[in-house]
C-alpha cells in the first residue's frame, strides 16, 4: 500500500491534512503499482485537426475517456476532448442542431431510421476535433508544486474531473505538460490510506448519502442513439440496460 506518510489518527481530518501537505508531484511519483503504471503510460494527446473518428479510436485504444487537444498554431492546449463532448455533438448533429437540454429534442422518426443515422454518422466522423470541443469549458491546468487540497478546492469542486499537470523548466521559458491528474487518482490515494478517515470507512453508502437513487434504464433492444439521448437529457454518465 502506497501511503505518502504515516498517521495514527482516526479522524477524517487526517486525510484532509494529507491533501494539504502532499504536492501533485509527490503523488504522481508515489510508490505502488498503480502509480508506477500511470507513470509508465505516455501522455495521450490529440491535434485540433484530427478527425472525430480518429479521436474516438485513440480514446478507445488507450482505454481513456478524454484527452487534451493541442493547437499547433497557438502552441498550447485548446481543452479536453471527452466522451461527453462526443455524445452531445452526436445528438446535436442527429437532432438538426437542437439543444438536448432544452427539451426541444424529441424522439421522432429519425431515431429509428438506420439509413439516416448512418448518413449523419459519416458526416460527424470526418469533422475536426476542434469543431466539437466545448468552447465554454476552460482548459484546467495545474502546476506540479500545487497541493492536492488546492487541486480539490480549485478544480474538482467546480465539477471538473481532470486537470493537465504542467512542468515549468527553470532554465527556459518552456512549459510542457507532463501528465493528467484526475478524481480517480484521488480515489486511489484514499483507498491506500483508508485508516485516515476513521469511522467514515465503516459507514454504508446509504447512510453517507453518496449515491443517486434515480436510475435511468432502457431496453436492450433499443438503438445506441437512444442511450446517448437518455444520458445527455438526464445528465447522467450511464444508463441501465434491462431485458424488458
Amino acid at each position: 500500500m502506497a501511503q505518502i506518510y504515516d498517521a495514527q489518527g482516526k479522524s477524517a481530518t487526517d486525510f484532509v491534512g494529507l491533501l494539504e501537505k502532499t504536492t501533485i508531484h509527490t503523488l504522481l511519483n508515489a510508490e505502488g503499482d498503480y502509480w508506477k503504471q500511470k507513470n509508465a503510460r505516455p501522455l495521450i494527446t490529440l491535434e485540433a485537426h484530427d478527425t472525430v473518428e480518429h479521436a474516438i479510436e485513440v480514446l478507445a485504444q488507450n482505454g481513456i475517456l478524454s484527452a487534451p487537444v493541442q493547437d499547433a498554431e497557438e502552441e498550447g492546449y485548446m481543452g479536453f476532448l471527452s466522451m461527453n463532448n462526443v455524445l452531445s455533438s452526436i445528438l446535436r448533429l442527429y437532432s438538426e442542431a437542437k439543444n438536448p437540454h432544452s427539451g426541444a429534442v424529441q424522439w421522432s422518426d429519425w431515431c429509428e431510421n438506420e439509413d439516416v443515422l448512418a448518413h449523419r454518422g459519416v458526416r460527424f466522423a470526418i469533422k475536426p476535433v476542434s469543431d466539437i470541443l466545448d468552447k465554454n469549458s476552460a482548459m484546467c491546468t495545474v502546476e506540479q508544486q500545487g497541493t492536492l487540497f488546492q487541486l480539490m478546492e480549485d478544480v474538482f469542486s467546480y465539477g471538473q474531473h481532470r486537470a493537465l499537470v504542467l512542468h515549468n523548466n527553470p532554465s527556459s521559458s518552456e512549459v510542457r505538460a507532463d501528465a493528467i491528474i484526475s478524481q480517480t487518482d484521488i480515489m486511489h490515494l484514499l483507498a491506500e490510506n483508508m485508516g485516515m478517515i476513521g469511522d467514515y470507512a465503516a459507514q454504508t453508502i446509504d447512510k453517507l448519502n453518496i449515491y443517486n437513487p434515480n436510475v435511468i434504464s432502457m431496453s436492450e433492444d433499443a438503438l445506441a442513439i437512444h442511450a446517448f439521448y437518455l444520458m445527455m437529457y438526464n445528465k447522467v454518465s450511464a444508463v441501465a440496460i434491462v431485458d424488458r
